[in-house]
């Protein structure tokens, strides 16, 4: 049998780590590219680190946020990453050289998670503030705001299609928000 495997069956693998990506702070977040090449991290730090998925090299730095970087997203197409933090910003990188695009402010509390819609052209952040904001990747007009949570919004994630965006709070729902209609979102209890 093949080291590693299970049962017998050629190929399985038992989990075993294949290597540690070390940092000097706690680690909040991690996330793939889309290509599977690299691994984006979030550091309370302050810093987010872009490794090689191979374990080689050594990190890219994106130093930026004033206080812990609590959330990091890949753009679909690789490019550009997104992280988010306590200091309540979100901010867009250049994936491969490091340089801060862009930065996104509105947030009155943590953000406490940062995605990119899948068609790209979207940001979602969801806070503390009891609010998530959807921003236009390239940062132009005002983002969307929405309300109706109760207590601290912890993560918002798009719909394949990127129309819709289902969030989860500490108020114990979970919403289903339609991004290209004004109604009033399905909200999930129990």
């Amino acid at each position: 049998r093949p080291r590693g495997a299970r049962g017998g069956r050629p190929g399985a693998v038992d989990g075993r780590e294949l290597f540690a990506l070390r940092h000097d702070a706690e680690v909040q977040a991690a996330a793939w590219s889309p290509d599977g090449r690299r691994i984006v991290t979030a550091c309370a730090d302050g810093a987010a680190r872009v490794w090689n998925a191979d374990g080689g090299g050594k990190p890219l730095l994106l130093r930026g946020h004033t206080d812990m970087v609590v959330a990091a997203s890949f753009h679909p197409d690789g490019t550009r990453i997104a992280t988010a933090g306590k200091d309540r910003s979100v901010r867009v990188w250049d994936a491969s050289s490091g340089a801060e695009l862009l930065v996104l402010r509105g947030h009155e509390d943590k953000i406490m998670s940062v995605a990119f819609s899948p068609d790209g052209k979207r940001i979602a952040s969801a806070s503390k503030d009891k609010t998530v904001r959807i921003w236009k990747a390239d940062g132009q007009g005002d983002p969307i705001v929405l309300r109706g949570h109760e207590h601290w919004v912890y993560t918002a994630y798009f719909t394949p299609d990127s129309r819709r965006l289902v969030t989860a709070s500490l108020d114990r729902s979970v919403r289903l928000w339609d991004l290209d209609a004004i109604v009033a979102p399905i909200v999930l209890r129990g």
